[in-house]
């Protein structure tokens, strides 16, 4: 009604124009900014970009195949070194959230093929299953696309 909208805001904000990215096959459900695409989904795992050069991996993972956001640290570190990226300082996971998800970040600059990049990392766990998210994020954008990361993973 006429009432019902007076009381809305009604200009466009980064908030209320979120798009949802829904996967029933997969059991995934989330928001994300209009300036990332859902790029491809190829099996369990679907793949976002941006224009300015951020990306965003989520792998769908079963109930049991969760990994620990310490043994996720682990292996990314061992496969970005096995590319032969130069990693920065690494801090230990943090828990973000525990409802209605468990969400566990970690992150750390890197340099590969001489560009400065942030790497973004999450955990989302919860009974039926969880995602494990990867972000590459261009030091240049890193608050602004950060900030995108955060909204799409929790």
């Amino acid at each position: 009604s006429d009432t019902a909208l007076r009381s809305s805001d009604l200009k466009p904000t980064p908030e209320n124009t979120l798009l949802l990215f829904e996967d029933g096959e997969l059991g995934i459900k989330f928001l994300y900014p209009r300036r990332w695409r859902v790029v491809s989904v190829n099996g369990r795992q679907v793949t976002m970009e941006e224009p300015r050069g951020g990306g965003l991996l989520l792998t769908v993972e079963p109930p049991g195949k969760v990994p620990t956001a310490d043994a996720f640290q682990r292996e990314t570190q061992t496969y970005l070194r096995q590319q032969k990226w130069t990693l920065g300082l690494v801090g230990a996971p943090r828990t973000v959230a525990d409802k209605p998800a468990r969400v566990e970040r970690f992150g750390f600059d890197a340099e590969a093929n001489r560009q400065k990049i942030r790497m973004e990392y999450a955990v989302v766990s919860q009974p039926e299953g969880g995602v494990t998210a990867a972000a590459r994020v261009p030091a240049t954008e890193r608050d602004a696309l950060a900030t995108d990361v955060d909204w799409i993973v929790r």
